[in-house]
């Protein structure tokens, strides 16, 4: 009988009778350009291909509709006396998450459909079914990019809505410890905690209230600001609140896309268990005018810092947050950085208005871009990023755009000199969804892996080569080292960050070719300062980080001189 597998294929696997719902049934597989073959020749699900602004304009429909409805859900199943924004509040980035992932899951399950719906067919799950609800927003966000989760929900969806000739067989194989990779954010996520941390986080809590998880900035600069907050005359008047937290730019409304008929059930099930019972908290404080400084972090997942936070912005507080990275300004869809400007002050890094998404933004320079260039060897740090089977965000990256990165990226390092090549350090991202370094270790020989910090090859590397633009090509270019990026394509940018980006392409900053790059670098790299530095040069650079990676000596300064005269 012809099967389906939605998370793992078996070794008796038959190419000529079955199917895989995406590559990440293949991840044991060492051969990226084989996983792209199983694609051409449909032995993994091809989803219908939508107009990325009609998906977000979908999103933000539904999210119109179903964040009223879970904010009065998440009101009766609370005890406390909050007004409905603030259980608005409080799911708003978990239920822009799940809108994602349920728009994602149910365009896979239509093309399983529209494929086999007439075909008798076994639906195979190789691992355990998942337990749909998490324990709190951090726990979704983790499961969002987790194979074993999608299709345990994708698994929920096809149960709704199966034909009488599918037949559903589960093997409830467990996940053996080898198979399971966790990022450096997900070992934050799944630590316990014990009474130490406990007591560690109430003292945090004291001295840092006002000024949580700032990057760039030491203990005693974040010390002194929350101490200064917690002091300071209360502004004269809170800041309006914008709730508008939808892109500018507007899709138009899909034809053919068939959601699930029970979106409400599915959400009350799916809502994490925090939600629906969060602790009490003082609520008849006055805090009016007072300031809390924080980043995107605690404020949309950390449900229970985000709920003092949101319970001082109900008793007449003010939130700042800070810009920590890149697809801010450089993103055309990004509704996360949309909600932190919703509050009344996003410090970017640099910009002072967002293309697509309206709110308040103050350009002050970035602490985490405060570098000392050291340059003292002819080592070149080439940096790579996230790798994705899959990702569910309307505007992630697929697999397609991640094998398309990894196979410009060895025709790059194929064919730069061996001298040069000998000279390259490669950086890999933590791990997601699987590491390069199987199908780079294939095509190429002796090349070079570094697992030092980033930043301490960024100060003294000669040079820093790029696959991606992520927030390491910002902190490259704010330190003012020779930086050079091999891009896949212009998608997912803002007009201005293309306009900026096409600027720094004619200054050979910027390829979209891998071998114009490496001949670019073959020709060049004995006098690559002299190309650097030279004065047309060094003004784009200049003109590029004022906008997307403005930098000081003296960031603190700056931020304090701010902070003390706002009013």
């Amino acid at each position: 009988m012809r099967r389906l597998f939605l998370d793992k294929v078996t070794r008796d696997f038959n190419e000529n009778l079955d199917t895989a719902l995406g590559p990440w049934c293949f991840d044991n597989c060492s051969d990226i350009d084989e996983i792209c073959n199983l694609i051409k020749t449909s032995k993994i699900i091809n989803e219908r291909k939508y107009n990325r602004f009609d998906l977000i304009n979908l999103r933000e429909k539904l999210y119109k509709k179903y964040s009223l409805t879970i904010s009065q859900y998440l009101k009766r199943t609370n005890t406390n006396d909050f007004p409905q924004i603030f259980y608005e509040d409080m799911s708003r980035a978990w239920l822009l998450h799940f809108l994602d992932f349920l728009i994602f899951s149910q365009n896979l399950v239509a093309a399983c459909l529209k494929k086999y719906s007439n075909k008798k067919i076994q639906v195979v799950q190789y691992y355990k079914d998942q337990n749909l609800q998490c324990e709190n927003t951090l726990d979704f966000v983790k499961k969002f990019f987790n194979k074993r989760y999608l299709s345990s929900f994708i698994l929920f969806l096809i149960k709704n809505n199966k034909p009488k000739n599918w037949q559903i067989v589960c093997l409830n194989n467990k996940i053996k410890s080898y198979e399971i990779k966790i990022s450096l954010n997900e070992q934050l996520i799944i630590k316990k905690k014990n009474l130490f941390d406990y007591v560690k986080n109430k003292i945090k809590n004291l001295i840092f209230f006002n000024c949580q998880e700032i990057y760039g900035l030491n203990i005693f600069q974040k010390a002194f600001l929350s101490f200064y907050f917690s002091i300071k005359k209360p502004l004269n008047k809170s800041i309006r609140y914008k709730k508008s937290i939808f892109n500018k730019k507007k899709g138009k409304n899909l034809k053919g896309f068939h959601l699930p008929k029970n979106i409400e059930e599915i959400l009350r099930i799916c809502i994490p268990a925090s939600l629906k019972n969060i602790k009490p908290a003082n609520n008849k404080r006055n805090n009016y005018g007072k300031i809390i400084l924080t980043s995107g972090g605690p404020l949309l997942y950390d449900d229970e810092k985000k709920a003092e936070f949101y319970i001082h912005k109900l008793n007449g507080g003010v939130i700042f947050s800070q810009q920590h990275g890149s697809s801010y300004n450089d993103a055309d869809d990004n509704p996360y950085a949309g909600c932190e400007m919703m509050f009344d002050g996003l410090i970017s890094w640099g910009y002072k208005k967002h293309d697509n998404y309206k709110g308040r933004i103050i350009p002050l320079p970035s602490p985490q871009l405060c570098f000392k260039r050291k340059y003292n060897n002819d080592n070149i740090l080439f940096c790579s990023t996230a790798n994705w089977y899959f990702n569910p965000r309307i505007s992630g990256k697929s697999f397609d755009f991640t094998s398309k990165r990894i196979n410009n990226t060895i025709i790059f390092l194929k064919n730069i000199k061996n001298a040069i090549f000998k000279k390259v350090y490669f950086k890999e991202h933590f791990t997601f969804h699987f590491s390069e370094k199987k199908f780079l270790d294939k095509k190429l020989s002796n090349i070079n892996y570094t697992n030092n910090a980033t930043e301490t090859f960024l100060q003294s590397s000669k040079m820093v080569i790029l696959n991606n633009i992520s927030t390491m090509f910002f902190k490259s270019m704010a330190a003012n080292t020779p930086t050079l990026v091999i891009m896949n394509d212009y998608g997912l940018l803002t007009k201005s960050a293309l306009r900026m980006f096409k600027l720094l392409e004619e200054k050979n900053i910027i390829f979209t070719d891998p071998l114009r790059a490496a001949k670019f670098i073959n020709k060049n790299f004995d006098q690559i300062e002299n190309w650097w530095f030279s004065k047309d040069l060094q003004k784009m650079r200049i003109k590029f980080c004022s906008n997307f990676a403005l930098y000081n000596k003296s960031p603190f300064k700056i931020w304090m001189n701010f902070f003390y005269n706002i009013r």
